[in-house]
């Protein structure tokens, strides 16, 4: 199936190991493919429920995607299926947009006039609600709700993820940020990339006027994959990247979701919902203790809290840490989170490393 969707040019050959006969591709960002996937794909929820039961099963349980990449792979196929959920509740991702008075209208589309289709932006408000079951949430001092009013003038435009060349250092231009929005695209970061995994844009502005930098928000996502829990301390150390345009540079407003996807649900209630700085864990210079304010912070442990996920995709529920997912746990939490190696995690001999590397190659943890 690999080398077919190389044949068909869905995908670019990137590398392949002979003696492993592992082949390695990347996706283009073609954003009509998206579009026009995700549009045959929400006519019909049934059809939508066959695309992820092909998904899981003909990919996933069969390693066709590699088990080290399932939890950056299942953490974007969630937020995929979300996205696709709420535009689908808001009326379909495509909509007729009114030219002059630059705003969506009900009205059928005439390509003559001043009547254009365009893909529906949506509320991080409506994307928050879609994401989990509120009634599995647990909120500190009313965290959630401030979120929600914050979310309610935040429009997001993603239509899918981009994976990204490089880490990022420490800021992101402006230019690049409304390029991504345009463009639909939301960020996968590199694999080792500090403190965060995944980076959604939004625009909190009226989208009928000329685009002002400092609306610009993002979505934080750390992904975890692991059957023990998080440190619960883990969210509080996510930020977000600087912006910059011209000689300016800021913060801009943020919001973080932990996914900790491995982890049997420990809580009373799986949705945990705080609002604080952030605080130093990982080395990072996007941290600036002096730049750092208040941010809602979403911790989701295990699936069963994703409604999307119930509605639309239940075929990913089957994916727990025992099919599916890898569990890391065995590896050095402390040496990713604080950068220190421990004695143990030094002192690991040749076969036991390689142990772990079979182990992982095979899908036996």
């Amino acid at each position: 199936m690999a080398i077919n969707s190389v044949r068909s040019h869905l995908r670019v050959l990137t590398d392949y190991n002979a003696s492993t006969r592992v082949l390695k591709s990347e996706v283009l960002s073609e954003r009509i493919l998206a579009i026009a996937a995700g549009d045959i794909f929400l006519k019909s929820k049934e059809t939508y429920k066959e695309t992820v039961k092909t998904l899981v099963e003909q990919l996933l349980y069969k390693k066709v995607i590699s088990l080290d990449e399932n939890g950056e792979t299942f953490g974007r196929v969630i937020l995929i299926v979300n996205r696709d959920a709420t535009v689908h509740a808001a009326g379909g991702q495509i909509c007729v947009v009114d030219t002059v008075k630059h705003k969506i209208v009900e009205q059928h589309c005439n390509q003559e006039g001043h009547l254009r289709y365009a893909v529906r932006p949506f509320l991080l408000h409506s994307y928050l609600r879609q994401l989990v079951d509120q009634e599995k949430l647990a909120q500190v001092a009313g965290a959630y709700d401030s979120g929600l009013r914050w979310a309610s003038k935040v429009y997001m435009n993603f239509t899918h993820f981009v994976q990204l060349e490089d880490f990022i250092e420490s800021d992101l231009s402006y230019e690049f940020a409304l390029l991504c929005w345009r463009r639909g695209l939301a960020l996968q970061c590199v694999h080792s990339q500090a403190v965060i995994d995944k980076l959604l844009i939004g625009y909190r502005g009226d989208l009928s006027k000329p685009f002002d930098p400092k609306m610009f928000v993002f979505v934080a996502v750390h992904t975890k994959n692991r059957i023990s829990a998080a440190r619960l301390d883990l969210i509080d150390t996510v930020t977000c990247p600087f912006l910059n345009s011209g000689s300016e540079r800021w913060k801009p407003e943020y919001m973080v979701i932990l996914m900790d996807l491995g982890t049997p649900p420990c809580f009373e209630n799986t949705v945990q919902v705080t609002k604080c700085e952030a605080v130093k864990g990982q080395a990072w210079p996007a941290f600036d203790e002096t730049e750092e304010y208040s941010a809602v912070r979403i911790n989701i442990r295990g699936l069963q809290s994703y409604l999307s996920l119930e509605q639309w995709a239940p075929k990913m529920l089957e994916l727990g840490s025992d099919r599916g997912l890898t569990d890391f746990s065995d590896f050095n939490e402390e040496y990713e989170f604080t950068g220190k190696a421990t004695k143990r995690a030094l002192t690991l001999s040749d076969e036991e490393t390689l142990a772990r590397h079979k182990k992982l190659f095979k899908g036996d943890v």
